[in-house]
C-alpha cells in the first residue's frame, strides 16, 4: 500500500490472484513465494561514540511476513515505473521469478540483508 491507496493494493490483490487461479497457480505457492523471500534479521543502526554500526536483530514471523510483502511490492511498483502496462502483469512475473527462477528484484533484496546481518553479527552483543 502506497501513501494510504488500501484499495487499489486490494484491487491488483484480487486481480492478480484471480489471475493466478485462472492459471492454475495456488495460493499456497503464494505464500511459499513469501516465505522464501522473507528475513530472517533485521538491520538496525545503533551509534556508538562517533561510528555507527549495523546490527542484525532478530524478527518475528508477523514482522517478516510484513517486510516481505512489502519488498514484493516494491519491487513490482519499480518494474511498473519503467513501463506502463497493467500492475498485474509485473506481480505475476515477479511471482514465477521467485516461484520457478529463483532470482528476482525481491530475492537480491533478502540477499542484501542476510549479508548485512552475517557482517555485522560482530556486534550484536549491543542490542
Amino acid at each position: 500500500m502506497l501513501s494510504g491507496k488500501q484499495f487499489l493494493s486490494e484491487k491488483l490483490v484480487y486481480k492478480t490472484l484471480y489471475i493466478l487461479n485462472r492459471f492454475s497457480v495456488s495460493l499456497y505457492m503464494v505464500f511459499e513465494c513469501l516465505d522464501y523471500i522473507k528475513p530472517a534479521v533485521e538491520i538496525l543502526s545503533k551509534r556508538m561514540g562517533r561510528a555507527f554500526y549495523q546490527i542484525p536483530s532478530p524478527l518475528n514471523y508477523k514482522r517478516q511476513i510484513q517486510k516481505a510483502i512489502c519488498w514484493l511490492f516494491k519491487a513490482v511498483f519499480n518494474l511498473n515505473y519503467k513501463n506502463k502496462k497493467p500492475v498485474f502483469f509485473f506481480f505475476i512475473s515477479e511471482l514465477k521469478a521467485i516461484i520457478y527462477y529463483n532470482r528476482s528484484v525481491s530475492i537480491a533484496e533478502c540477499t542484501r540483508v542476510h549479508n548485512q546481518g552475517v557482517y555485522g553479527r560482530t556486534y550484536t552483543y549491543w542490542r
